[in-house]
């Protein structure tokens, strides 16, 4: 009978020293710095006491000389996250998702390992947030540390905590994912520690003195915000105009209250206004207030940030009837309508709901729904679930809400006498070929109906060239986004920045402000040196 061969306790580096090249990969990667060059030899060598068995050596070794034993001690769980039970969230908007205490984030935050070359940071999100210095911070119970160390980064930790894709980003990328393990709460400690500094009025950075010169921001939304902050401290007035009456863009009517609160979103509101910074809101920006006038009324910069806020839709027969609507006016409407009911009213649904897409706008309309009462909301995306580009954390807090979510589903058509009563819709047969693209087709003899009261187009956004009317001099591509020239936000015309939806197309909250934030550096850069020329 064979002996049984116990596996290791603890972890272990083999290294071919004949076959190291002295790169010193493996020694960036290591997060605990058990990794040294022993330069007189050309030879890596390992204090395996040190070792976690992260495996990162292994993987950034280019010539494959490095094998690591043993198990990954750093394989502990995650706090669990603490949520609103699904019987309490049905009939109000209270937020599902529950904060860390400080002894919950403190735990949480001492899970990181401090990887020198961190990814979470460094790939996973797309601000760079100093997400190990946080955690260090959070762990030796210094919140203000934990702020200062994302305040350069980012200018919405409260916004992007609650509505990132974390599982995609920064969390995504944590070494604890790579090696099977459950990667560290980044999203709930970044929330943590941005209601600290909310709660305590802390401030990192000064404001600077006051530099004589105006900048317009067109646009309330992510981008917007962050730039018209930036702007601020650096000592500019900064006016915003938007259509809107609240600020906050998509923020404000397009993310449900049970994911964004407004209360959250009019604290970074006042916050920013607490800087100087002046709102005209009601005020739209293009047809006969374009951004020539704004430059002859003594702006000395524009700064575009117009969302992308028109619905993509599908013309089919049947789409003008009543009871066919979009995504924004639904969650506008909802939203607004919490806000201040006098002005705003939800449209009546019915008892049945379609909603053509499973993407985040659709799942958002969806739960929406199901907590304005309706009984029975279908969610439909032509391709399978295993292709489509769905959250799956959303997916499954949907479906635990009631919502009915169908892949490989198409539409055909809509009928009723003035208002849509039915829906034909169509199974397809959804797939990906060996280069990896996409196709759909229906299936034969699938057509079903469903009864319906109302239809939510919720397939997205796409940008207008609204906030660019009557102006001259600004180039746009084919897709309807403002050219950008080079990397820092400037346009076509001289004096005339933009980032966000309107330079990129629809993106994600994260994304339009790193680029707003670099827009707003350009800016700012620009009038320092014109100040400098006119002195």
């Amino acid at each position: 009978m064979a002996a049984m061969v116990e596996s290791p306790t603890t972890p272990s580096v083999f290294i071919i020293s004949e076959r190291c090249a002295g790169c010193t990969e493996c020694i960036k990667e290591c997060p605990r710095g058990c990794l040294t060059m022993d330069y007189r030899n050309w030879v890596v060598q390992v204090d395996s006491e040190a070792c976690s068995g992260c495996r990162q050596c292994q993987r950034a070794c280019p010539y494959q000389n490095i094998t690591v034993s043993g198990p990954f001690l750093g394989l502990n769980s995650r706090i669990p996250a603490r949520e609103l039970g699904v019987a309490q969230r049905l009939g109000n908007f209270d937020e599902v998702a529950l904060s860390f205490t400080v002894d919950e984030a403190v735990k949480e935050a001492a899970r990181c390992l401090h990887c020198l070359r961190p990814q979470c940071r460094d790939i996973g999100c797309p601000a760079h947030n100093d997400i190990p210095a946080m955690n260090a911070a959070i762990r030796n119970r210094d919140f203000a540390g934990a702020m200062r160390a994302f305040a350069p980064t980012t200018n919405l930790p409260t916004i992007c905590s609650r509505v990132c894709d974390q599982a995609k980003q920064c969390e995504g990328a944590c070494v604890y994912r790579r090696e099977g393990g459950q990667a560290v709460a980044i999203g709930k400690l970044e929330r943590f520690m941005s209601e600290w500094a909310m709660a305590n009025d802390f401030q990192p950075n000064a404001v600077q003195p006051a530099s004589g010169y105006r900048v317009a921001v067109v646009g309330a939304g992510p981008a917007g915000l962050a730039a018209a902050e930036d702007l601020a401290k650096a000592g500019h007035a900064v006016t915003v105009f938007d259509p809107l009456p609240v600020a906050g863009g998509i923020l404000a009517w397009g993310i449900p209250e049970f994911i964004l609160p407004a209360a959250v979103v009019a604290a970074k509101v006042a916050q920013v206004q607490a800087l100087g910074v002046q709102f005209r809101l009601g005020t739209r920006v293009g047809t006969g207030n374009s951004v020539d006038k704004l430059l002859q009324d003594g702006f000395s910069a524009v700064f575009l940030a117009a969302g992308a806020g028109k619905d993509n839709s599908l013309s089919l027969p049947g789409s003008d009837l009543k009871g066919v609507i979009t995504a924004t006016s639904y969650l506008s409407a909802a939203k607004l309508a919490k806000g201040a009911p006098d002005q705003y009213k939800v449209p009546a649904t019915g008892d049945n709901m379609l909603v053509i897409g499973a993407g985040n706008t659709a799942m958002d309309v969806a739960r929406t729904a199901r907590r304005l009462g309706v009984k029975n909301v279908t969610a439909i995306d032509i391709l399978s679930e295993e292709l489509a580009p769905v959250r799956r954390d959303e997916l499954e807090t949907a479906r635990a809400e009631g919502v009915n979510v169908r892949f490989a589903v198409s539409t055909k058509s809509f009928s009723g006498r003035g208002k849509v009563e039915t829906v034909e819709l169509v199974r397809m047969d959804a797939r990906r070929d060996h280069t990896n693209k996409i196709s759909t087709t229906p299936i034969p003899g699938s057509e079903f109906t469903l009864p319906v009261d109302t239809v939510v187009f919720a397939m997205g956004y796409r940008v207008t060239q609204e906030a660019i009317a009557d102006t001259k001099g600004i180039s746009t591509e084919p897709r309807g986004t403002v050219t950008i020239v080079g990397e820092n936000g400037q346009t076509s015309r001289e004096g005339v920045w933009a980032a966000g939806d309107i330079a990129t197309g629809p993106s994600t909250v994260v994304r339009s402000m790193a680029a707003a934030k670099r827009a707003a550096a350009a800016i700012d850069q620009a009038l320092r040196l014109k100040s400098k020329k006119a002195g």
